[in-house]
């Protein structure tokens, strides 16, 4: 959503602003502030970014920031913005700045609506004292160094200021922050992040850095927030965004709140989101076809929520041998995610999932969202994953995989239930993973996403139960999703008869909705499949055409990391792509040139 927005400084520039709940702050891409000249000051202390992948972003941290006055929906107030790269966004408004008008957001007309009556007025003069005290509160200017007594303009500003009632500051959300509280950097797994983007999610990944938080909410009386025409200002659609957290730090003190900047989910993903969204649901009869009805039972998904047995695949957790267990404080949770943290921990408690806990390693608790709009529990895993042993047993090449398809023409793709939930964490190693919530300590006694060794531990138990399907060469197994595949029907639902005794023998379950069976044609592993025949995936091909011009380096990668998983598809991938690939070399200067973007329309196309 964007909307029109009026920035006033030694001239008046006019832009569009993107309306951004998930954004905990306030920014400005650094071109558009380097383009209109405006003043930045630098920060306290600066505020570390990484990408939606965990990498660190290129742009570098945050150390700048921009007070300026601006005008949105005929309402003018002071804000301060960070400055960042936003991409082709010049200016992102977050959550702080919609709680500080108060904004009403009718999201059926499309409309946002301030009220000068619903402005937040608390702490500003308190918080504008501290961090500028040598600006002028009324107009955000510098005082003069001299200033004449003026009886009459004393008498305007009486007038100005008895406008608005007195108001006491509000420091209820107001605590000190000290270094031992800041979450160290450690980065995710590489593992982790390609299972998510074969899965067609992208999550976003947590981060903490030292910062000061300045305030930016209107001053009482202050000319800025004169009287106007308040109508609403329209507003327009705008892409998905994920997430990253901050743990506040402030030199003077902190306001304790979930600070977000936003994350990209690149065209692709939004399609993929946008079209599944669309998709129209099917009946259990439409969905299972009657040869396979006689394992109804493996596709029950309250059956599926029993306690998994032990198995010779139980993850162990070994830890390096300096590994210090760390307690890390909770991370702060919207309403509507203290509500889902609620019933994840009902659940899980009833399945037998987690347990309580006393164990000295605590991971923080947090949500990122799914592409079907809900909302995936996960556990802060990096400071556990950097102690923990890695496990060297390797996830298959996608391009074997592929590669075993020749001359098959019948299809059936299996999804299996609650993935990693199906294998036990060993007994004694369950207090490593212990995580922290609002309602208290817990450990599981499954695996869950996040783990370092997850994704190994998941793939040795399938290749093993599947062992002798693999070998016959008509089953390719990558992490919970089962392609079988055939040359002719008959001998294809025998196969598939097959797999679906052995899933049965092992108390595995599948996930109906998403099973595909007796098919020409199959999507696998962002690719469609059929006789002899390998596709890319329209959905994500429509993505790649959408996808914006790079800004960063970061940019860079992320699309060449996407066009190489399709490079089976493009001849001359490398040559074509290698003046992007020399923007990526270790200090190489930015300069975004006619042959990179040649370079980036070809692969497009």
């Amino acid at each position: 959503m964007r909307i029109p927005l009026s920035i006033h400084a030694d001239l008046s520039v006019e832009t569009k602003a993107l309306i951004d709940t998930g954004a905990g702050e306030v920014f400005m891409d650094h071109r558009f502030a380097k383009e209109h000249k405006f003043p930045l000051r630098p920060l306290d202390a600066p505020i570390r970014v990484y990408n939606a992948d965990g990498t660190r972003n290129e742009a570098g941290d945050i150390k700048k920031c921009a007070v300026l006055e601006i005008e949105a929906g005929h309402h003018r107030h002071i804000v301060r913005f960070l400055i960042t790269s936003l991409g082709k966004e010049p200016i992102i408004l977050g959550l702080p700045w919609l709680q500080r008008v108060n904004a009403n957001i009718d999201f059926t007309k499309g409309t946002l609506d301030i009220d000068p009556a619903r402005v937040n007025r608390t702490i500003t003069e308190h918080l504008r004292a501290m961090w500028f005290p040598d600006q002028d509160p009324f107009t955000g200017r510098p005082k003069p160094v001299e200033e004449e007594p003026d009886e009459e303009a004393d008498k305007e500003d009486e007038d100005v200021t008895t406008k608005v009632p007195a108001t006491e500051p509000i420091y209820e959300d107001i605590e000190r922050v000290t270094l031992s509280d800041v979450h160290p950097e450690e980065e995710p797994d590489d593992q982790d992040l390609l299972i998510a983007y074969l899965r067609g999610e992208h999550e976003a990944v947590m981060t903490s850095h030292t910062t000061e938080w300045h305030g930016d909410m209107p001053r009482p009386g202050s000319p800025l927030t004169t009287e106007h025409d308040y109508g609403p200002t329209k507003i327009g659609p705008g892409p998905t965004i994920g997430r990253i957290r901050r743990a506040p730090q402030g030199l003077r003190f902190a306001i304790a709140a979930n600070v977000w900047i936003r994350a990209k989910v690149n065209p692709a993903m939004a399609l993929a989101q946008q079209q599944q969204a669309q998709e129209e649901k099917k009946t259990f009869e439409e969905m299972l076809p009657e040869p396979y009805r006689e394992y109804a039972a493996i596709f029950e998904k309250k059956a599926s929520e029993r306690f998994p047995p032990s198995r010779p695949w139980d993850l162990a957790i070994e830890l390096k041998e300096d590994f210090m267990p760390k307690d890390f404080k909770r991370y702060q949770l919207t309403p509507k995610e203290l509500e889902a943290e609620e019933e994840f921990i009902r659940e899980n408690l009833r399945k037998g999932y987690i347990r309580p806990s006393s164990s000295p390693m605590a991971s923080p608790f947090f949500f990122v969202g799914k592409k079907d709009g809900t909302l995936r529990p996960c556990q802060d895993y990096r400071y556990l994953n950097e102690g923990t042993v890695p496990n060297k047993y390797p996830l298959p090449l996608i391009s074997e995989l592929i590669d075993k398809l020749r001359g098959a023409k019948v299809f059936s793709k299996l999804d299996l239930r609650s993935g990693y939930n199906n294998v036990r964490i060993k007994d004694g190693d369950q207090w490593k993973a212990a995580f922290r919530t609002s309602k208290g300590l817990y450990e599981p006694m499954v695996m869950f996403f996040g783990l370092r060794n997850s994704p190994s531990a998941f793939q040795a138990m399938m290749n093993a139960i599947f062992a002798d399907m693999i070998d016959e060469g008509w089953l390719v197994i990558y992490m919970d999703d089962i392609l079988i595949f055939s040359a002719d029907l008959e001998e294809h639902r025998k196969r598939t008869l097959r797999v679906l005794e052995r899933l049965k023998e092992h108390d595995l379950y599948l996930k109906l909705e998403k099973c595909i069976f007796d098919a020409p044609e199959v999507e696998y592993l962002g690719m469609i499949i059929s006789e002899n025949k390998i596709a890319m995936d329209p959905v994500k091909v429509k993505g790649i055409l959408d996808w914006p011009e790079p800004t960063t380096v970061k940019d860079v990668r992320s699309f060449l990391g996407f066009g190489n998983f399709y490079r089976r598809f493009i001849d001359h991938f490398s040559e074509i792509a290698r003046p992007l690939n020399a923007l990526t070399k270790k200090d190489a200067r930015w300069e975004w040139t006619t042959e990179c973007q040649k370079a980036f329309d070809t692969l497009k196309q």
